[in-house]
């Protein structure tokens, strides 16, 4: 869909927009993009912190919580 046209062609705006999807597992929240990547473990946010994981939709394959920086 042209944004104006002058008479002499019409004027394109192209936006380039990045979206972070979240997709909510039973264990918590785990990145699309990184789901899509197929890495061998993935970040899942859980309300008790942060986890490596092998695979978000089985709990057995959870990992200790990962700890904060200083």
């Amino acid at each position: 869909m042209p944004i104006a046209d002058f008479g002499t062609g019409s004027v394109w705006i192209t936006l380039a927009i990045l979206a972070a999807l979240l997709l909510e597992t039973p264990h918590g929240g785990v990145s699309l993009a990184d789901l899509a990547a197929r890495p061998t473990h993935v970040l899942v946010r859980t309300p008790h912190g942060a986890r490596l994981v092998a695979d978000p939709w089985i709990a057995d394959t959870c990992s200790a919580p990962i700890k904060a920086l200083p």
